[in-house]
């Protein structure tokens, strides 16, 4: 009677663990580790970073406004800061304190400065919205023209250009680069 009653807890308990697991990979199991949720908006005019929205020149003090402070910074031949927990970093020029560039990182980076975490929000150019799983092909229907490496496409906005880098195979988004002029 004892051995059965262990059984039917075993049983349980494995059951229990099956459906912990399964709702952990449905809940973005091999993305490895994003961030918070954040919403990026690009338009002609402006910037929106979180419900916050910039025209003209990004500070790095209104940017922290809607992020919080930097959790990294990096000097190099420009200034870095990262928000590991949101999968962003910006450049500023050296000593500087207005943004050069905003990116976003939906994959793993390779360099000291890449964010911890994946960006797990969404991005916005135009009113279109793009997910990690947005092919090359797309961005290049949508008027975006083929950059310096097989991999990236570009859109000219005039004070600003958008880069976006794929995976080997044009379907996986690594990341979005926002040049700010």
């Amino acid at each position: 009677m004892q051995l059965k009653f262990i059984h039917e807890e075993l049983k349980a308990f494995i059951t229990c663990a099956t459906l912990v697991f399964l709702f952990a990979c449905l809940s973005g199991c091999g993305d490895g580790n994003q961030g918070k949720p954040v919403d990026v908006v690009f338009t002609q005019s402006s910037v929106t970073v979180n419900g916050k929205e910039f025209k003209g020149a990004i500070k790095l003090s209104e940017l922290e406004e809607a992020l919080g402070p930097s959790e990294r910074k990096f000097e190099k031949a420009n200034d870095i800061y990262v928000w590991d927990s949101y999968g962003i970093y910006a450049y500023t020029r050296t000593g500087k304190k207005v943004l050069s560039e905003l990116a976003v990182d939906f994959v793993a980076g390779e360099f000291d400065f890449s964010p911890k975490m994946t960006f797990a929000g969404k991005v916005s150019i135009e009113g279109n919205s793009f997910s990690k799983r947005t092919a090359q092909k797309h961005f290049l229907e949508g008027g975006f023209k083929a950059g310096a490496s097989a991999k990236q496409c570009v859109l000219d906005m005039g004070r600003r250009k958008i880069f976006v880098e794929h995976d080997e195979s044009a379907k996986v988004i690594q990341s979005i680069s926002f040049a700010l002029k």
